[in-house]
């Protein structure tokens, strides 16, 4: 337990800590690249500007920690819990987030360029200035909850997602002849 603890700019680079718990600790500027830490906990830590990059933080929650400009470029966050988020410029290049929780979230200029996003939850988020390209999901999105306003996804077979796309109700995409409210949606890369 390293709860409370100040660590800015240390580094746990190549380090394993299965099942670790860190609450309410500084941990800002921190280096995890390709350390090996699933099913830990960081309630409420600030990570500001911490580097996750090739990690694995399976299983892990981040709920409430302080996330703005962290990466998590090419990690294992599979069944990651990252609800109550207020960050800005979250990086998820390549990022594997399939399973994982990210309700109440606001993600500000997130990006998730080639991120897998297979069965994430995204119920009650706003992830509207999101940059999503090449993004993997499972086929057809089916509705969940709505996406500042919107539908998230819980993808079910591979298909990529492309972008997120504004629609005004009079889209030509099929959602806005079916019933669906127009806002943002998560469309299905045309191939």
């Amino acid at each position: 337990m390293l709860d409370g603890a100040t660590l800015t700019g240390a580094s746990f680079e190549h380090a394993t800590l299965s099942n670790a718990r860190f609450i309410d600790a500084n941990l800002q500027e921190v280096s995890f690249r390709n350390a090996s830490i699933p099913d830990t906990t960081f309630g409420m830590c600030n990570l500001k500007g911490s580097v996750f990059d090739e990690a694995n933080l399976s299983g892990s929650d981040l709920t409430e920690a302080i996330l703005d400009e962290a990466s998590f470029q090419d990690a294992n966050l599979e069944s990651i819990v990252l609800q109550s988020q207020n960050a800005k410029g979250l990086d998820f290049t390549d990022a594997n987030l399939s399973g994982g929780n990210l309700r109440d979230v606001r993600l500000d200029a997130a990006r998730f360029s080639g991120a897998r996003l297979v069965e994430t939850r995204f119920d009650r988020a706003d992830i509207s200035d999101a940059v999503i390209t090449d993004a993997k999901a499972s086929g057809a999105a089916s509705s969940t909850r709505t996406l500042n306003g919107s539908r998230s996804i819980r993808p079910s077979s591979s298909a990529p997602i492309s972008r997120a796309h504004r629609c005004t109700g009079r889209c030509s995409n099929r959602h806005a002849s079916e019933g669906e409210p127009s806002s943002m949606r998560l469309t299905p890369k045309r191939t």
